[in-house]
């Protein structure tokens, strides 16, 4: 798996590269490689356990994206991924979105090198709802939409 997330260079450096200081060039990305490997792909899970002599720059990442993913498990579980319902108005990050009853969560990638503002919009809905919130580099955001029982949510909530 952790070579599935580019994290681990060992004799293919080549392909994933890293710098002299032996920073792995997806480590920036890991935690957002980690989050997007259930949310967007839709695996049936992530678990980690520990590795003999693992490399301490690794840790952090991964403990941050357990902890997203723990958080959320039940949408992964009993939900399911919703497309075309939330769409990103500003920002150059990927999202996908979750449904698990009424409630809805839409998780957020920045892949970049820089903050971004991120605007992102529900559709179907006679007045959308929007979301506003910055997304730090190279992080991933979860974003909670409040929970609607309106006329158009029984009509748009197929």
């Amino acid at each position: 798996m952790l070579f599935q997330l580019n994290v681990f260079p060992y004799g293919d450096q080549w392909m994933y590269g890293c710098d002299e200081n032996r920073v792995y060039a997806e480590l920036s990305n890991m935690k957002n490689n980690i989050v997007r490997t259930v949310a967007v792909c839709r695996s049936f899970g992530w678990s980690f356990t520990g590795i003999w002599g693992m490399d301490d720059q690794l840790t952090m990442p991964i403990k941050e994206a357990n902890a997203l993913l723990a958080r959320y498990e039940d949408y992964f579980v009993n939900g399911e991924q919703v497309a075309n319902l939330v769409k990103v108005e500003k920002g150059d990050v990927e999202s996908a979105t979750w449904r698990k009853g009424k409630k809805l969560v839409t998780f957020v990638f920045n892949r970049k090198a820089q903050s971004q503002d991120v605007v992102l919009k529900m559709a179907g809905a006679p007045q959308p709802m929007e979301a506003r919130f910055k997304v730090e580099a190279h992080d991933c955001f979860a974003n909670e939409w409040p929970v609607v029982s309106t006329p158009w949510y029984r009509i748009f909530a197929w």
